[in-house]
């Protein structure tokens, strides 16, 4: 065998000193970097070396690069395998009117379609995907192609053609039309035939509210008539809840409590199989329209199937990523430096975390007082948080905007008013002058409703009882605590804030106007702030709007509607065959399946490292 690979050799360098003495002078890159110009031709000398290679070397085959629409050198995309992931919650509907919240952005988000999304083909560092604050810039229509606004009170859109229901009875497969977004906007928000009924009790469509009716022209072009000017209505299209399109006959035949057998949308998976703290399986929909952006040749989705594990236990879900049952997860940093030792094949992404708070009542005495509000702030030892209960992974400055999520409307801690920066330095003495100074020399007595048992909580109560406030958790079960602080009489409750959504939708949680949202859980009524979110709603130069929204963001930290912890990032591990994904949050908000539709398996290197293929 020496004998071979030495006579293998030889030749070689026989062939490589026949190409020399027949090239003219050559351009060759030294090893010490040194660069001799010249000019080469070699192409039967190549195809020698190529016929001696082929007799001896069976070369292994690599990846298939190609260019995508950008020109970005990719690997070439393939289909079929299935794509796993896993969730804790069962889905309790698979009624858009019902709920889209919980499990059910698995469930509703693969099934259903909406009019707009993220663009697949954004360069990543213009967008990441990675928070859930996605600009309209970076978005394209999905099922809408493309829409006018030639009045302030007025968008015309116009769907695309060619779009198919699910083939399932009763719908049997036919086309999407105006008729059938009408059905679903007046569905979701109490409008024409539904008036009466009234929009949906899911409070995320807030957004939809300020439309006043639909109406179709033909079988692809609608009107959105508002009720007031909303400069940023197309927002809620795709970078916010937007209401799924679904079909009449499903509704009016089983009713709105129909199962998932019955279960019809347009979009890129068909429920397959359910099975209560089991899983969802989905299919692929044969009659998808839709198109990965990087390859526009290419029908997604990619894999057959779209499988989520119900797992409620979380050491559980760990373990099935390590061993291969699913192919990402969503982790907090507890877990994220486990798995980057245990399983460093593991690919991951850090994504922007938001920051817990706790809500106080603007509405409500001592905390309609700004001096005990910014004591409250002022007791709390953010560092020491950042550091002890969250391993030294938190941000211990939490502004009211992620400065990763929306960077354009962060406003550093230096920049502020002195008197600002004051209530995130800790400082116990200066919290009971304030609150001194407030008319509770001696503190006083505050009750904080929970869900559950928190250290968090727990920190925040010890350190509150070092200026005086002397606080009592009141334990609730889930359904009752959530009626609790919806009713507006707590004095506090904990919320998840600083900035990862939407940067309109993290303002409306404080703001007291004509448009308030109900999880304003502060009950905050702040006149300045109100002004510059009804300033912001009606401003059509985007421009002077980012600068009202900046200013707004600066002046609500100001306000201290809340008591706030550090933030931190969570992360997302994924196995190294779920190819075309780089830890995407969304494309389309509760719509999960959307972004796994675009992704890809690599079956032979998930059976080169599990032996399994799917």
């Amino acid at each position: 065998m020496n004998k071979r690979i030495a006579w293998i050799f030889l030749s070689l360098l026989m062939v490589m000193a026949l190409v020399l003495s027949s090239c003219q002078a050559a351009t060759v890159e030294e090893k010490e970097g040194t660069t001799v110009t010249g000019k080469v031709t070699e192409k039967e000398a190549a195809a020698v070396a190529e016929e001696e290679e082929q007799e001896v070397v069976e070369e292994e085959e690599g990846p298939v690069m190609v260019k995508d629409i950008k020109g970005r050198l990719v690997e070439k995309p393939r289909y079929g395998g299935t794509v796993t992931v896993s969730t804790g919650t069962n889905p309790s509907t698979w009624d858009p009117w019902r709920n889209l919240s919980g499990g059910n952005d698995f469930a509703l988000g693969s099934i259903y379609d909406p009019l707009q999304g993220g663009d697949w083909s954004v360069d990543r560092s213009e967008c990441s995907y990675l928070t859930k604050n996605i600009l309209l810039q970076y978005t394209r229509g999905f099922s809408m192609e493309s829409w006018e606004n030639p009045d302030p009170l007025t968008y015309i859109i116009h769907l695309r053609k060619g779009m198919y229901f699910q083939d399932k009875p009763p719908v049997n497969g036919r086309e999407v039309t105006s008729d059938d977004v009408k059905y679903s906007v007046d569905r979701m928000m109490g409008l024409g035939e539904f008036a009466d009924a009234g929009p949906t009790p899911y409070v995320g469509l807030s957004g939809w509210a300020v439309v006043e009716s639909i109406e179709v022209v033909d079988k692809y072009t609608f009107v959105i008539h508002l009720k007031d000017v909303s400069p940023m209505f197309p927002e809620y299209w795709g970078t916010e809840v937007t209401p799924f399109i679904h079909p009449r006959e499903v509704v009016d035949q089983y009713g709105a409590e129909f199962t998932w057998e019955q279960a019809v949308g347009h979009g890129p998976w068909m429920i397959e199989d359910v099975v209560i703290d089991g899983s969802m399986t989905f299919e692929k929909h044969p009659n998808y329209y839709g198109w990965d952006d990087n390859f526009p040749e290419n029908q997604i989705p990619y894999a057959d199937r779209f499988k989520v594990l119900i797992i409620q236990d979380w050491s559980t879900q760990l373990a099935a990523l390590r061993t291969g049952k699913i192919d990402l997860l969503y982790a907090g940093w507890e877990d994220a430096e486990t798995l980057q030792e245990t399983n460093p094949e593991l690919k991951w992404a850090r994504t922007p975390g938001a920051c817990q708070v706790v809500n106080l009542n603007y509405g409500k005495e001592p905390y309609s007082d700004i001096r005990v509000r910014k004591a409250m702030q002022m007791a709390i030892n953010l560092p020491e948080i950042a550091e002890t209960l969250f391993g030294g992974n938190g941000d211990p400055y939490p502004f009211m905007a992620s400065q990763k999520a929306m960077s354009a409307y962060y406003t550093q801690l230096a920049d502020l008013p002195e008197e600002c920066q004051e209530a995130f330095q800790y400082n116990p003495e200066g919290a009971r002058e304030l609150l001194t100074e407030a008319g509770y020399p001696n503190g006083f007595k505050a009750e904080m409703p929970l869900s559950a048992q928190s250290d968090l909580a727990d920190l925040f109560i010890a350190y509150w009882s070092e200026i005086g406030i002397d606080t009592e958790i009141r334990l609730m079960e889930g359904a009752a605590y959530s009626s609790f602080i919806y009713s507006g009489n707590q004095e506090m409750a904990w919320f998840y804030s600083c900035g990862t959504w939407h940067h309109l939708e993290v303002l409306n949680f404080w703001y007291g106007g004509q448009e308030s949202v109900p999880w304003n859980f502060a009950n905050a009524n702040d006149p300045v702030f109100n002004d510059l979110m009804d300033r912001i709603r009606a401003e059509s130069d985007i421009v002077e709007r980012d600068r009202l929204f900046k200013e707004a963001f600066a002046y609500g930290t100001c306000q201290y509607f809340y008591a706030a912890a550090p933030s931190v990032d969570s992360y997302r591990f994924w196995s190294p065959w779920l190819k075309g994904y780089q830890g995407e949050i969304r494309l389309v908000v509760v719509a999960e399946g959307h972004t796994f539709a675009r992704t890809w398996v690599d079956q032979d290197l998930k059976y080169e490292m599990t032996g399994k293929r799917d």
